[in-house]
Order: structure tokens, then sequence, then C-alpha cells
């Protein structure tokens, strides 16, 4: 007959769940909506953005940072080509009523842009045509979104908007103009979420 086997204690063999887990997201996006906060700008070419996301499932906060590029806006013979770098801070709240697998979320932090403003044709003046004119400058961000999650993979709408200080530029004339750089946009984004740790945290069994 075989021994009888031991059992362990109450409330000490369970397994407990996991370790808090830490992330980076990669994400790749692309503008369907944009314009320009500098009044009488058309658009003319798509934002791309792409951005890195670190976080730990412990919390709603996590760290972003991106880059925004490709906007183009048009003026009569003038483009003006915002570029964005961001720093920011995400929260990701969580609420009962909605699945696990739909994250909606606020973001927002600082910026830095640089701004190409060119002309497409000057026609008999060859010193301007094609003259580009650059400025740069600090600004801020703020973002709203949600994302649908399967698996690792992430999608979503993202809306965007870069508040950001005037630029000076000649723009043809003798004395420099104010031009915002600042936009904001409508886009949808693409990601992957790569996890730093996974461990279980497990309780080893005490026997009588």
């Amino acid at each position: 007959m075989f021994p009888q086997r031991k059992k362990p204690k109450p409330g000490i063999h369970k397994r407990s769940n996991y370790s808090a887990q830490k992330f980076i997201t990669f994400k790749a996006g692309f503008g369907l909506w944009y314009k320009s906060h500098q009044p009488g700008m058309a658009n003319h070419r798509n934002p791309l953005d792409v951005q890195l996301e670190y976080g730990s499932d412990s919390g709603p906060l996590s760290y972003i940072g991106g880059y925004t590029s490709n906007t183009t806006f048009a003026q009569d013979i003038y483009l003006l080509k915002p570029r964005m770098a961001y720093l920011g801070l995400k929260y990701s709240p969580s609420f009962p009523a909605i699945p696990d697998w739909i994250s909606p979320y606020l973001a927002g932090g600082i910026a830095g842009w640089q701004t190409i403003l060119t002309d497409e044709n000057y026609d008999g003046i060859i010193n301007y045509q094609h003259k580009a004119e650059k400025d740069r400058g600090a600004s801020g961000f703020i973002q709203a979104g949600v994302d649908f999650n399967y698996k690792n993979f992430i999608f979503g709408p993202q809306v965007t908007t870069f508040i950001a200080q005037n630029g000076a530029y000649l723009a043809g004339t003798f004395e420099k103009q104010a031009i915002n750089p600042g936009f904001y946009y409508l886009g949808i984004h693409l990601g992957y979420r790569f996890s730093l740790q996974k461990n279980r945290a497990l309780a080893c069994p005490s026997y009588y």
C-alpha cells in the first residue's frame, strides 16, 4: 500500500499572479487628416509618425517619445515642412465596462520642432528659386486615442496636436514674418509590444 501523500498547508500552495511586466511598444502611424495652425495653409503631404513607449503593467502611466515627419503645407508658391520630436507621459486608465483588449489613452509633453519654408518655383529670379529657410523652436503636444490589442499587436486611431511658438521667415520679403509650424492630425497607428520580463512569482509549498 502506498504511503499517504502529505497535503500542503492551506493558503500556501496557491500560485500567485505574474509579477509586474515591463514592456516596450513600437508604433508607426499615418496621418489621414491634418491641418496647419497657420491660417491660409493648405494640406500638401500627409504626416508620418514613429513612436516608442516604455511602461509596466503595474500602473496606468508610461513614457513615450516619437518623431513626426513628412508633413507639408502649401500656400501660393511656398511649402512649409514642420518636423516634430516629442517626449512625454501616456495615461491609460482601465474601466470595468471596457474589455482588456480596448485601451483608451491620453498623452502629453514637450516637443522640439525644425521647420523648412521653401518655394516651389520663383520664375525669372534665380537667386530665390527653390530657396529654403530653416527655423527651430520649442512646442508642446497633446494626444488622445484608442489601442485595440490582439496578442502583441496594436492598432488604433490617434489625434495629435502640436502647439508651437512662431518661427521667423523672410518668405520673399525684406523683413521676417511670423509663421506658426504647429498642426494637428488624425492618424492610424500600427504597433507591436515587446515584453521585457515575464517572471512568475511562485511560493514553495510547505508540508506537515
